[in-house]
């Protein structure tokens, strides 16, 4: 087991702005050579005193709370516990197995920092420059020039221009951005008239017939997509290959921006690549569950997830945390996604 848990005001160091955990400090893509402890120290210094900074610190509190709490459930499972819920898990896992689905190729598509792909396509003085779609209160989309300085997509505006003085607002024009998403949705249509999108910059498209069809690979696929794209928008879009839509999403999120990632219909293949990621990438796993799977029980890796299954059997229930605790059992044997 880890250390116990610190809320922000609990670190009495120098450096306090370490254990202040908040949305704005994870990377997304575009930002892997940030430096991630002087987007924290500023967040930090900027936030404290705040109402959103005294939120943060009861919600850290609460979770403290959670944590002590699993830890004490945990410390009282017996090996009898423990033997019970290993055949839980187990169970759960050979139904999973019986369910695997590797018939499927399912493409998500991800328009590249979309709104702010948007107002440079408009506006061609904005190209190379940070860009930052939103105001000083909220920014909605950060350009990949602006990632690199740490900016991104729910942080304040005012922390934007600190982490990066020459950024460049512009306001949202959504209508203007619905106009580009209908362009991008009349490519999708070609591969699956019935894909479905998440919002105005992601979709996702069984592209399993189009393949059989036309004796072409989803990696073919991905490839001629992404050029009809840029080709009816002038924009471009990251995509990702997989047996199901949740590993799809991960994979298009690989080779951003501009780029794909296809992961063959094929078990070892599933198995390896889901076992690396983090299990942040599981939808519907925030910092509070990481937090809590991670000090609890030292899992960071869907891997873990599994080699600990007993206890989080033992810990979680079917719904809530147990929901994407099964979901992650999903990705490992590409059981039939989700219902739409």
């Amino acid at each position: 087991m880890t250390s116990s848990a610190r809320t922000p005001s609990d670190d009495g160091g120098d450096r306090p702005w370490q254990s202040y955990h908040t949305a704005y400090t994870n990377a997304k893509a575009g930002m892997e050579g940030v430096d991630k402890e002087k987007v924290q120290r500023v967040i930090y210094e900027m936030s404290k005193g705040s109402k959103y900074f005294e939120n943060e610190q009861k919600k850290e509190a609460i979770t403290k709370l959670k944590i002590e709490h699993l830890r004490a459930q945990c410390a009282k499972l017996t090996d009898n516990d423990i033997s019970h819920f290993q055949k839980v898990a187990e169970k759960k896992i050979i139904e999973l197995e019986a369910s695997r689905d590797l018939s499927k190729i399912w493409l998500h598509t991800d328009m590249d920092a979309f709104y702010a792909a948007v107002e440079t396509l408009e506006n061609p003085s904005l190209k190379g420059k940070p860009l930052a779609v939103g105001s000083m209160s909220m920014i909605a989309t950060a350009s990949y020039e602006a990632r690199k300085f740490g900016v991104r997509a729910a942080m304040p505006g005012f922390i934007g221009c600190k982490l990066c003085p020459d950024l460049v607002f512009v306001r949202p024009n959504f209508e203007r951005y619905t106009h580009y998403s209908e362009l991008a949705r009349k490519v999708f249509q070609r591969y699956d008239p019935n894909f479905f999108a998440t919002s105005l910059d992601e979709a996702y498209l069984d592209i399993t017939e189009v393949c059989i069809e036309r004796g072409i690979t989803g990696e073919e696929v991905a490839s001629e997509l992404r050029g009809a794209v840029h080709q009816e928008t002038g924009l471009t879009c990251s995509a990702g290959v997989a047996p199901n839509r949740m590993i799809a999403k991960v994979c298009s999120d690989i080779n951003k921006p501009n780029g794909q990632f296809i992961l063959p219909n094929d078990r070892n293949a599933v198995t390896t690549f889901v076992s690396t990621l983090p299990i942040r990438k599981i939808g519907g796993i925030g910092k509070v569950t990481e937090q809590m799977l991670h000090q609890v029980l030292g899992i960071s890796t869907c891997q873990e997830m599994l080699q600990k299954a007993a206890f989080l059997c033992a810990l979680f229930s079917e719904g809530s945390t147990g929901l994407y605790i099964n979901y992650t059992f999903k990705l490992f044997y590409s059981a039939p996604s989700v219902p739409k």
